[in-house]
């Protein structure tokens, strides 16, 4: 865990055994530098050596004199697959240098990171290279400032979609401002959960219209719905306002999940209209030239009743 009084205030401060095994922490093992050792001779290693590693950094840095080996990097082309072996240019150069240099690098990034941090020197719209910032929040910011919005921390919850099992929390801060982590969240009829499935939202979202449908159903059977413009208002109310409303969830859509939510407006159509239930799909939508989108393109139904119902648009 990060502490920062641990974390060297100025740097002239020498570098502690919690700064390089925080350094160390984050590294994962890779192929030796020039100096032929890896990463995980160091992760693996004892406070006495890393206090001996640190007795060679810390003069480095007070003194300025940087040892000429770690300035010598050794250049290994790797031939990149479906080129001219002849050309240059299908070559990618990978240079190989003093791992101890790298993990200076990253002792020097750290401390030059908290200090800009701690002390406020980076603008608020900076949000490039830095700890739980990105360009996509940034480019959330400035949507929200063309459309004059903000976005409240104490009013939102996140949730992180992950394939892995087990899912850590993701720190995000927005203007200063940081977002729960919520897990499972309800978003209108939609139920989101780290290991988020299509088809189990889909058939979840699907039976609860069967149920809204039932209502228009029996609507049906009375002198207040013998209309169909009261069947496609109460369409948008209790249907279509599920489907239209945060379906941005459900792009890009399985076929047999688009296929069943189809399903479920051809059955409300039906009502609407006063189709038989043997009536071909393509009949009822032609007879009352309706046009039906499809789920993954559109959410709107529109209906026009002219020469049928005697109004030519619906609400």
């Amino acid at each position: 865990m990060f502490h920062p009084s641990l974390v060297a205030p100025t740097l002239d401060t020498p570098f502690s055994i919690y700064e390089l095994n925080l350094v160390l922490s984050s590294l994962k093992d890779s192929t030796p530098g020039i100096d032929g050792i890896p990463y995980s001779f160091l992760i693996n290693a004892s406070d006495q050596l890393l206090s001996y590693y640190l007795d060679i950094v810390n003069p480095v840095l007070i003194t300025g004199n940087v040892p000429i080996t770690w300035y010598t990097q050794t250049i290994i082309p790797i031939f990149k697959n479906k080129e001219n072996p002849d050309d240059p240019a299908a070559y990618r150069p990978i240079a190989l240098f003093s791992v101890l240099a790298k993990i200076a690098e990253h002792l020097v990034k750290n401390s030059l990171a908290w200090i800009a941090e701690s002390h406020g020197l980076l603008t608020g719209s900076q949000y490039g290279f830095r700890k739980v910032q990105s360009k996509s929040l940034q480019a959330l910011q400035l949507h929200l400032h063309s459309v004059e919005l903000e976005l409240s921390a104490s009013k939102s919850n996140l949730v992180v979609f992950s394939r892995k099992r087990t899912v850590q929390d993701v720190p995000v801060i927005l203007v200063g401002s940081g977002f729960p982590v919520k897990s499972p969240l309800s978003f209108v009829v939609y139920f989101l959960t780290p290991n988020y499935r299509e088809p189990i939202t889909v058939t979840t979202l699907s039976q609860k219209l069967k149920k809204n449908i039932s209502i228009l159903r029996w609507l049906s059977g009375t002198w207040l719905s013998a209309h169909p413009y009261f069947h496609k208002l109460l369409y948008n109310t209790i249907v279509h306002s599920h489907l239209d409303y945060g379906s941005f969830l459900l792009e890009p859509m399985k076929s047999i999940c688009l296929m069943e939510l189809n399903l479920v407006q051809d059955r409300d159509l039906r009502i609407i209209v006063g189709s038989m239930k043997s009536s071909p799909k393509t009949h009822f939508r032609l007879n009352a030239q309706i046009h039906l989108f499809l789920f993954a393109d559109s959410f709107y139904l529109t209906a026009s009743y002219r020469n049928h119902c005697g109004f030519q648009t619906t609400p």
